[in-house]
């Protein structure tokens, strides 16, 4: 992340600098390859967002059905953050 001879960013380093802040280098890291490698950045920043703040323990058991999936835990988190935005985007400001 950092050249050794300067203390400046190598070029990794400012790719991850361009993120948010995950609160995790191995989250912030995982986010990166989600972009760059497998073009779904986009819902696993949604993902993190969710699970840095919120207790989904609780949440999970409490999503409605047409949320579920079987695709995974994490899944029905992501329908229901893609939702709020559907909705956020047909509202008008």
């Amino acid at each position: 992340v950092l050249k050794e001879s300067s203390n400046e960013l190598t070029a990794y380093g400012k790719l991850l600098a361009k993120l948010p802040d995950f609160d995790s280098l191995p989250m912030t890291q995982c986010v990166l390859a989600a972009l760059r490698d497998y073009n779904c950045g986009r819902d696993l920043i949604c993902l993190a967002s969710i699970l840095s703040v919120l207790n989904t323990t609780n949440l999970l058991t409490q999503i409605p059905q047409r949320f579920k999936s079987s695709d995974g835990d994490f899944m029905p988190l992501l329908n229901v953050m893609n939702e709020i935005l559907l909705i956020k985007q047909s509202v008008p400001a």
